[in-house]
């Protein structure tokens, strides 16, 4: 039948003066209602070194507290696509 069914959804959100999108915010969306949820970043997953890998050093699991795009406070958690 050739169908695709999206299973995740994620508004990439740039920041002001960055050269790649490596510095971004990222939204989750409910792949069903289009809702923008919480946001969180992703910078720790281009940490790197031996030195990184230290107890406390490098956070491996991120938190979604973003509800606003830093760079003007604009808000987007809630908002609809």
């Amino acid at each position: 039948d050739g169908d695709v069914t999206a299973l995740s959804c994620v508004f990439r959100a740039g920041r002001e003066g960055a050269s790649t999108d490596h510095d971004s915010i990222l939204f989750d969306v409910d792949v069903n209602t289009g809702v923008i949820q919480g946001g969180t970043t992703n910078a720790h997953w281009y940490r790197l070194g031996l030195f990184e890998t230290l107890p406390g050093r490098c956070p491996w699991r991120s938190t979604h507290g973003y509800t606003h795009h830093p760079d003007g406070n604009i808000p987007v958690k809630g908002q609809q696509l």
